[in-house]
C-alpha cells in the first residue's frame, strides 16, 4: 500500500510539469549545409560495414546537412 501511495503522490506531481503549453509547442528547425561537416567521406565511399551489417553511402554517408533545433522554450539573451 505504502509503494502504490508512493508511486500515485510521485505521478501527481511528475504530470502537471508535463502537461504545461510549452511543452506542446513546436520546435524551431533549420538545415543548413556545409563543406565542413564530417560527411561525405571519401573513405565511405563504397559504404562501411558495422557489426555484421552494411551501411550503404547513399542515404548514409552523403549528406553534408546541419541541423540546428531550438526548443520552443528558448529565450536569447545578451551574454
Amino acid at each position: 500500500m505504502r509503494r502504490f501511495f508512493a508511486f500515485g503522490l510521485t505521478f501527481s506531481i511528475v504530470l502537471p510539469a508535463f502537461s504545461q503549453k510549452n511543452y506542446f509547442e513546436k520546435e524551431i528547425i533549420y538545415r543548413y549545409t556545409s563543406p565542413y561537416t564530417s560527411f561525405p567521406d571519401s573513405l565511405r565511399k563504397s559504404g562501411h560495414t558495422y557489426q555484421n551489417q552494411v551501411f550503404p553511402y547513399s542515404g548514409h554517408y552523403d549528406d553534408s546537412s546541419v541541423l540546428i533545433v531550438v526548443p520552443p522554450h528558448f529565450k536569447p539573451t545578451e551574454n
